[in-house]
C-alpha cells in the first residue's frame, strides 16, 4: 500500500521523500518558530488560528493521483539526471585528455543507479503508462550504450546518443492541474466544521494561490477543474484502495480536532 507523498527523493540536491503528513508536520513547526517571535494577535483578531488551517491544509491537493505519479517519475528523472551529469563530465573529461580511463567507482556508482532505477520501475509499475515505461528503459539503455561507447572512445556516438537520451527524456512527463488549485475541494466541509464563515475566502484564496499564477489560473476552464476532483482525487485516490489514508485521516483529526473520513465525508466540491 502506497502513502500519499508531498515530495520525492532527488540525489541532486540531497531532497529526501516526504509523505504529506510529514511535510506539513514540518511546515508547523516552522509555524511554532514564527509564533513564539511574532504576536499575530495585533495584525487581526484570530489571524494565528487562520494562518495554522492554512499550514495544515495548504497541500492536500497533493493527494491527487496525477501528482503522486508525478512525484514516482520526478524521483526517476533526478537518478536520470544524476547520471546524466557524470556522464557528461566523462565526455568533457576523454575530449580534453583524448583518452579514455573510467574511474571503478564512477563506473559502479552509475551501473548500481541504473539498477535502482530498473528495480523501482518495477515496484511502482502501476504509477506509470506504457509509454512512459518504455521512454525511461530507452534511457536507460542509451545510458549503457553510452559507456561502452566512451571506452571505445566513439565520442561523435556518444554525442549522438547524448541527444537522443533528451529527447526521450522531454517525454518523460504528466500533465496535471496545479496541486494547490485542487486544495480547495476538500476546504468546504473542513471550514464549515470549523465554524470559519467570515474569513474563508480569505483562507481559500491564500490556499489556493500559494503556487503559480493568478492570471493563469484564470484561463483553467472550470470543468477542467471538477473532472480533476473527480478523476484524480477521488477516484485516483480516495476509491484506490492501493493508497493509505489512515495517517493523513488521523493527522488532520489531531491537529484541527474534527472527526471524517475521506469516503464517507462530502468534502470534493468548491
Amino acid at each position: 500500500m502506497f502513502e500519499i507523498m508531498a515530495k520525492s527523493e532527488n540525489k541532486g540536491n540531497n531532497t529526501k521523500a516526504k509523505t504529506l503528513v510529514e511535510h506539513t508536520e514540518d511546515l508547523l513547526k516552522v509555524f511554532e518558530i514564527l509564533s513564539n517571535t511574532i504576536n499575530f494577535e495585533d495584525i487581526k483578531k484570530d489571524f494565528k488560528e487562520n494562518l495554522r488551517v492554512i499550514a495544515i491544509l495548504h497541500d492536500l491537493g497533493k493527494a491527487n493521483i496525477k501528482f503522486q505519479k508525478k512525484l514516482k517519475l520526478g524521483e526517476i528523472n533526478s537518478n536520470i539526471n544524476f547520471i546524466i551529469k557524470k556522464i557528461d563530465m566523462l565526455i568533457s573529461e576523454t575530449e580534453e585528455k583524448k583518452s579514455f580511463k573510467i574511474n571503478s567507482e564512477v563506473f559502479l556508482e552509475i551501473d548500481k543507479l541504473i539498477i535502482e532505477i530498473k528495480d523501482y520501475l518495477k515496484e511502482n509499475k502501476s504509477f506509470f503508462e506504457e509509454t512512459s515505461i518504455t521512454n525511461i528503459e530507452n534511457v536507460l539503455k542509451v545510458l549503457k550504450n553510452i559507456i561502452i561507447k566512451l571506452e571505445k572512445m566513439e565520442i561523435e556516438t556518444v554525442k549522438e546518443n547524448r541527444k537522443l537520451i533528451d529527447k526521450e527524456f522531454k517525454k518523460l512527463k504528466v500533465e496535471d492541474i496545479r496541486h494547490n488549485f485542487l486544495s480547495g475541494a476538500f476546504m468546504k466541509d473542513i471550514l464549515s466544521t470549523l465554524n470559519i464563515t467570515e474569513e474563508k475566502h480569505i483562507l481559500y484564496k491564500a490556499i489556493m494561490l500559494h503556487h503559480g499564477s493568478y492570471e493563469k489560473y484564470l484561463e483553467i476552464p472550470f470543468s477542467d477543474v471538477q473532472k480533476s476532483i473527480y478523476e484524480d482525487v477521488k477516484q485516483g485516490i480516495f476509491n484506490n484502495d492501493n493508497f493509505s489514508k489512515r495517517s493523513l485521516e488521523e493527522f488532520i483529526k489531531n491537529q484541527l480536532n474534527i472527526s471524517f473520513n475521506y469516503k464517507k465525508d462530502n468534502f470534493f466540491y468548491y
